[in-house]
């Protein structure tokens, strides 16, 4: 994450981009969309809550505030954590210190398995931020 993020594209717009460069065969970029798709959500409710979202650190710090108004679920952290697994695999060799670009990239199974854990915190995330907009 950057300061003041700046995204083109709604969340629900990514993970559409994201299961389209799937179906495509196309890992990585989806991977890339998939994670644009949290940030966006991310910086919406960050906005809103007049919360920093500068890096990574920022980011998790609302998350663990979202865990914490769930009840301690922890599935807020399990979101962030499958996102965090695209943003790996989003991720070109030599790129933010990836140096070993094996260690990042899932089976076809791994996707599979993620690709609904992510769609289903993105979309949480967009709730949450409604539910903060109506207050």
């Amino acid at each position: 994450m950057s300061a003041e993020p700046q995204h083109a594209k709604t969340p629900q717009e990514y993970l559409a981009e994201a299961d389209r460069r799937f179906d495509a065969g196309d890992k990585r970029t989806g991977s890339k969309c998939v994670w644009l798709a949290v940030q966006t959500a991310l910086a919406a409710l960050a906005a809103q809550r007049g919360a920093p979202l500068r890096n990574d650190d920022d980011a998790f710090k609302l998350v663990v505030e979202l865990n914490r108004e769930d009840g301690n679920t922890r599935e807020p952290i399990g979101g962030y954590s499958v996102a965090q697994g695209f943003q790996d695999n989003s991720r070109e060799v030599w790129e933010e210190d990836n140096f070993d670009l094996s260690l990042y990239h899932w089976d076809d199974d791994g996707f599979e398995l993620a690709r609904p854990l992510a769609a289903k915190f993105v979309n949480y995330l967009v709730k949450k931020s409604e539910k903060d907009a109506s207050r």
